[in-house]
Parts: structure tokens; sequence; C-alpha cells
């Protein structure tokens, strides 16, 4: 959905970090007026 930009401010030592959300179920979609939902995340460094 979002592309991967490479930050301006890299340089030795630091990483760039992203927060990855998954939408695991259609149902979200009925339960998202509700606020609720099954959403799986991973960090990737």
């Amino acid at each position: 959905m979002f592309p991967k930009v490479k930050s301006m401010d890299s340089s030795p030592g630091f990483a760039p970090v992203y927060l990855n959300v998954y939408d695991l179920t259609c149902i979200n979609g009925y339960m998202y007026w509700a606020g609720f939902g099954i959403f799986h995340t991973g960090v990737e460094v």
C-alpha cells in the first residue's frame, strides 16, 4: 500500500524501521464501526 522510501538521514549505525500491519480477516470490515478488528503486525529493521 505504501512504498518503502529510503531515509535521507541514513548514516552508519542507523537503520530504517518499518511497522507492517496486516488485516487478517474480511470480518474486520464489519467490525470497523465498533473499533474492533483482528490484525497482525511485524517490525522490519
